[in-house]
């Protein structure tokens, strides 16, 4: 008898002992992986970093840029130039963008700028992860893989007011997944539509991810009154700042939902009439799917992650749950803009991917998976991230040499797409050229060049300072006044009443309105004793002779 009760002790406390070293190896497992993921978060820091000095000034970047200095200046948009897109975004930059000397390398401190806005956008995802899963660590994961990728991670490192649409919009939808109430509903109605005045790429998801929140808002407790109150105290307080911008930067609501939201709107339903069949020009779910097929371990894990929301909200979808309703909105948001949205740029994709980015934590919740599960899965998806990002390390090196011109990236996807990437010298490289002119040209002057030859800081002969193709002229209105400032005629009466400070006639016929590069040649034949040659490693132009004296 007590021999054998000697040998139930014994067993027992081996038992503990072998609970107690298998809770110690996976303590020390979570450790390792724990400092594993810190150190990809360096690694990614590092590889944004050097985006930030190595991307060449891509078009939109640089169109922002231009936007930017001429609002700075104390032009008004669609009064002084013509203006596209919404400047709320411009003025919410202004007062940093000011701190600044006139220089191009400005440029740099901008994109820093985007940083920040990149770094609390990695905050959101840190928070709404922890409410979630209640780990950090794999709610970031997806976020990291993508502002690091080639093409994405590069759109992240531009200065761009997408990227403040973007902080709105994802600070918005992690309300709608989480606990409802008054005050998270009007913050999360506040959100949204500063997130569409700023620039309406999240409009699909924020419209119906709203509507789930709302139907979570109404049955949880039962008062229309609140849910209609909640919602007008949010829109009202959003448009009460938004008129409180536009009206200390003396900016016009009216001409800008006009040209930035109508015009648009016009022009989107004229582009199947120019573009034909062009790939560039197909629904965005090609180009995800593209981008996702050459992203393996980020496609899994979206996978995984609706797979195991998908799960949870057919269990309880009776229930008013934020996270079924609010994101089952948000999903189909999502299918929606990539049916509707027709254009090839990072700028449309990354909506999609950053809205899908929230459903990864999903999968590591204790209510869909077991703990074991989790742990394993999170070894696994930290390893095989960091080996990613290292091998992603050591490409974007390669950018000191050479960087993409005509692409954000030389990717499998944007070979897709464009076909040939062509290379040019690294960013930094130009901004030096762009300085060097902006040493020459007086800030009152005027120049006609196109991108990536426009040296940012100065002014445009001509009311419009660019027009890609298709033209954006075939979406006018026929009385429209700024339809004429399109017309060749028009640009050759800006360049004979006050001759630019510099010409460069090369991309005029792809970057200037249809007509003006002829204009341009004219122009030349015609005043080019006033001119003297100017060449960099990237172009030759023509500078006024006096401003070399």
């Amino acid at each position: 008898m007590i021999r054998n009760f000697l040998m139930q002790i014994s067993g027992e406390r081996q038992k503990k002992l072998n609970n107690t070293s298998q809770i110690n190896l996976h303590s020390l497992a979570d450790k390792a992986i724990n400092s594993l993921f810190i150190t990809s978060v360096f690694i990614s820091a590092i590889i944004y970093l050097l985006h930030i000095v190595t991307h060449f000034p891509f078009f939109d970047g640089s169109i922002h840029t231009r936007y930017l200095w001429l609002l700075s200046s104390g032009f008004k948009a669609n009064v002084d130039f013509f203006c596209i897109y919404p400047t709320l975004g411009y003025f919410l930059t202004l007062p940093y963008f000011k701190l600044f000397p006139e220089s191009a390398f400005v440029l740099l401190a901008l994109r820093l700028f985007s940083a920040v806005v990149v770094a609390l956008l990695g905050l959101a995802y840190y928070s709404h992860g922890r409410r979630i899963s209640a780990d950090w660590v794999v709610a970031l994961l997806p976020f990291l893989l993508i502002s690091t990728d080639r093409s994405i991670g590069v759109f992240f490192s531009e200065y761009s007011i997408d990227h403040l649409a973007a902080l709105a919009a994802i600070l918005a939808m992690t309300i709608i997944m989480s606990e409802p109430g008054f005050f998270r509903l009007a913050l999360c109605s506040a959100l949204s539509l500063i997130s569409l005045f700023i620039m309406p790429k999240y409009h699909f998801p924020l419209f119906f991810g709203l509507l789930g929140y709302l139907w979570v808002c109404y049955a949880t407790y039962r008062k229309p009154s609140m849910v209609i109150s909640g919602l007008c105290a949010g829109a009202i307080s959003a448009l009460a700042i938004i008129f409180a911008i536009f009206s200390l930067n003396h900016g016009s609501i009216i001409d800008n939902f006009k040209y930035a939201y109508l015009f648009n709107f016009r022009f989107t339903s004229v582009l199947d009439e120019q573009i034909g069949s062009s790939p560039m020009y197909s629904p965005v779910i090609v180009y995800v799917w593209t981008f996702l097929r050459h992203h393996l371990l980020l496609s899994f894990s979206y996978a995984v992650g609706i797979y195991a929301w998908l799960r949870y909200a057919v269990s309880g979808w009776r229930k008013p749950d934020p996270l079924i309703w609010g994101g089952g909105g948000i999903l189909l948001g999502c299918f929606l803009a990539t049916l509707f949205d027709a254009v090839y740029c990072e700028q449309y994709i990354t909506p999609v991917l950053l809205c899908l980015a929230l459903f990864v934590p999903v999968a590591y919740s204790e209510t869909v998976s077991s703990q074991r599960t989790i742990r394993y899965a999170r070894y696994l998806f930290v390893t095989i991230a960091f080996a990613i990002l290292v091998a992603r390390l050591d490409r974007v090196a390669d950018e000191f040499h050479l960087t993409a011109y005509n692409a954000r990236g030389n990717t499998a996807t944007t070979r897709t797409i464009i076909g040939e990437v062509t290379m040019a010298p690294t960013g930094i490289n130009i901004l030096n050229e762009y300085d060097d002119l902006l040493a020459l040209i007086p800030k009152d002057e005027t120049v006609v060049a196109a991108w990536p030859f426009h040296p940012l800081f100065r002014r445009d002969a001509a009311f419009q300072i660019f027009d890609d193709r298709p033209s954006l002229s075939g979406a006018f209105q026929e009385r429209d006044p700024l339809s004429r400032s399109f017309a060749p005629e028009t640009f050759m009466n800006a360049l004979e009443k006050s001759a630019p400070a510099l010409i460069v006639p090369q991309n005029l016929d792809e970057f200037f309105p249809p007509g003006w590069d002829l204009v341009v040649q004219d122009f030349l034949s015609r005043h080019r004793h006033l001119y003297e040659e100017y060449a960099t490693n990237m172009y030759k132009g023509y500078i006024r002779k006096d401003l070399l004296e």
